[in-house]
């Protein structure tokens, strides 16, 4: 891979900043270097892609204070600052998402928007009016959202293909590499996950420096590791993902159920709007036990039964 697509070649190739250090800018310079990003994660790239653009990964973030993240173009240009840390609002408008508000209140799961794939492979985000209204011979609808890195056939069926067990060993491996005593290696964290089985696509199906599909499961692991730690400490030592349900007032002895709410409040909504295709939004039942209402009406593998 290059620089470019590699943030661990990323983080040690790319000069940043060089007018800011040079002290021809106004920027505070950074608590962190282009080096030390890594040892985070990765925490500010990803924060600084939600508040600025967040398809764009040439832009990059450096941790200013334990707070706030400074965030920079693929150009050197400084776009500003942004929280480090915080709660995000799912775009249900074109993800099929939702959750639900500080006072409260459920919302989401109701996009009107569906990822088609026309009959010469083509995808397509459409409205479900107008999909549904095609010659099933010319299109088939494969999620409910619109269209995104993980919505090609070929990553959807590896969502079916492991869900009976994905969510256990995805904990296990990213425990082996986020754990205090964990090798944090990117690359091979990538290279785990496709030898258990886990073949999500590598290569970017939009181009244009856009995410892959592998790479919106690895910002979301890495996400989990920085924000999650607290409350997911267990897995470090106990991998098991017993069946739970965590639409609901979770005691706080129930580590499972908050480890996974975590990750959906802090971490569901940048994944989805990477991903655009999950479980639900293909309507694929799970290890994770979901109101029925959250499973897309329509998605590829609507209406198969789960022993097939």
């Amino acid at each position: 891979a290059t620089a470019a697509r590699d943030p661990e070649r990323q983080a040690a190739a790319a000069p940043t900043w060089p007018s800011c250090r040079s002290g021809s800018c106004d920027v505070a310079v950074p608590l962190l270097s282009d080096d030390d990003r890594p040892q985070e994660f990765f925490q500010c790239d990803r924060q600084c892609r939600w508040h600025y653009n967040f398809t764009d990964r040439s832009i990059i973030g450096f941790r200013k204070d334990r707070q706030t993240c400074q965030c920079v173009s693929g150009d050197g240009e400084f776009l500003g600052d942004c929280r480090r840390f915080d709660a995000k609002e799912f775009d249900t408008a074109h993800t099929w998402s939702g959750g639900t508000r500080a006072d409260g209140t459920q919302y989401g799961f109701d996009t009107d928007e569906v990822c088609v794939q026309l009959a010469g492979g083509e995808l397509r985000t459409m409205s479900r009016g107008a999909a549904e209204a095609q010659d099933p011979q010319r299109l088939s609808i494969l999620h409910c959202g619109a269209c995104a890195a993980c919505s090609a056939p070929s990553d959807i069926i590896v969502l079916a293909q492991t869900r009976h067990w994905i969510t256990e060993v995805m904990t296990r491996l990213s425990a082996s590499f986020a754990a205090p005593w964990g090798h944090q290696s990117l690359t091979r964290l990538q290279d785990n996950l496709l030898a258990v089985g886990f073949n999500m696509s590598v290569h970017s199906r939009e181009g244009g420096g856009r995410s892959s599909c592998m790479e919106c499961w690895t910002d979301n692991i890495m996400c989990d590791a920085m924000t999650c730690a607290t409350t997911c400490w267990t897995k470090f030592f106990r991998p098991a993902n017993p069946r739970t349900s965590i639409d609901r007032d979770i005691p706080w002895w129930d580590f499972d159920a908050q480890c996974l709410k975590c990750d959906e409040v802090h971490c569901g909504a940048q994944f989805i709007k990477c991903a655009g295709a999950n479980r639900r939004a293909s309507d694929i039942a799970s290890d994770i036990e979901r109101p029925k209402h959250q499973r897309c009406p329509g998605g590829l593998f609507s209406g198969v039964p789960s022993g097939e």
